[in-house]
């Protein structure tokens, strides 16, 4: 060891500025690479699972009147509607993704025009999906955005991935 020799490099304050600097640039570059419609499906997907679950609650709330949900594709958004004691609250979600809903062996893409209507009962029982067919509910119905899905369950509980 030299005295008398004045030590040089980094201070540590310094590499850990320099290495948050690098952490955020490399942060906004590599999101500029991606591909954002997976993003897109994730969010329809997360934001029409809290409408199910939402509509299952209000049907277990009031418990004297049938509960029913409606999905309608208007140009590039879709058009939500619940209703229940003589209310309709009326909801907007903007996606372009084509979603299709698969109940036993019918199946049909909800395009511009079609729209899915399903009745749940007072204690939150998916009953009946009466648009785009009339069908009573005895199985999963599956929805699909993209490569994802999510299921709503007889019992009327929705979760996110493929009914089993």
């Amino acid at each position: 060891m030299l005295l008398g020799k004045k030590q040089q490099g980094f201070s540590m304050i310094e590499m850990v500025t320099v290495l948050v600097l690098l952490g955020v640039l490399g942060a906004a570059a590599f999101s500029r690479f991606g591909n954002t419609s997976s993003y897109t499906e994730a969010i329809v997907q997360q934001e029409l699972l809290a409408y199910f679950q939402l509509t299952q609650r209000v049907a277990v709330a009031h418990q004297d009147s049938t509960t029913s949900f409606t999905l309608t594709r208007n140009g590039d958004q879709w058009d939500i509607a619940l209703q229940f004691d003589g209310q309709t609250v009326n909801d907007q979600l903007n996606a372009e993704q084509v979603i299709t809903v698969q109940l036993n062996s019918f199946s049909a893409d909800l395009d511009e025009g079609v729209t899915y209507r399903a009745e749940y009962s007072d204690d939150g029982d998916l009953v009946a999906v009466t648009s785009p067919t009339n069908l009573s509910v005895t199985h999963s119905v599956q929805f699909s955005i993209g490569t994802r899905a999510l299921c709503i369950a007889p019992t009327g509980f929705a979760y996110e991935g493929s009914c089993l």
